[in-house]
């Protein structure tokens, strides 16, 4: 069996990580973790253009908005990337409320 340093999700949702998350592989949180991919492609042309315009607030557009249990979430997408951000804006908080600690968070995930 082949050993890595590390392996990193390029999935489509979430649903990658958690599935490295299960079986012990997840090593830290990155950028493409939690986002919703518009595909392998446009992941790899993210990865490629160093994240340019990846959470770019002037490009986020609500997507949808889903109840759930304690609250609302509100799910952003980048018109630019197309890139979805479904986990990152709870309670039905106006972007600019919470947009300055989760471009943070993106920021340390992609250094």
């Amino acid at each position: 069996m082949k050993e890595y340093d590390l392996i990193v999700s390029l999935g489509a949702s979430c649903a990658c990580t958690m599935a490295l998350r299960d079986v012990g592989l997840q090593q830290g949180s990155w950028p493409l973790d939690w986002a919703a991919s518009p595909g392998l492609v446009r992941a790899v042309e993210t990865i490629e253009n160093d994240f340019e315009h990846w959470f770019d607030c002037e490009d986020l557009e609500l997507w949808d908005v889903r109840l759930q249990e304690g609250g609302v979430q509100r799910v952003y997408r980048n018109r630019r990337t197309g890139f979805g951000f479904p986990h990152e804006f709870t309670n039905a908080s106006p972007i600019e409320k919470s947009y300055a600690v989760e471009r943070e968070k993106y920021l340390r995930r992609i250094d």
